[in-house]
């Protein structure tokens, strides 16, 4: 079992990873939308969005370790 210590510290690093993916996923969706569709874009919901599709994906094809929902 991890200490508090150690579980801060990968929170920590969780986070920036979270945020990095963010600014590049952002970045992404402005390259290839065009500046009124930009303006009407929530940008919280719209990631949210991605990566619960993406992990629903992922459960599908049998990539997560564990299921996404507690039976």
């Amino acid at each position: 079992m991890h200490s508090k210590t150690e579980f801060s510290a990968y929170l920590v690093q969780f986070d920036k990873e979270l945020l990095d993916l963010f600014e590049r996923w952002r970045d992404a969706i402005k390259q290839c939308n065009s500046k009124e569709r930009l303006m009407y874009t929530n940008w919280l919901c719209d990631f949210c969005g991605y990566v619960r599709e993406s992990l629903i994906d992922f459960a599908e094809k049998g990539k997560l370790k564990e299921p996404l929902s507690s039976q």
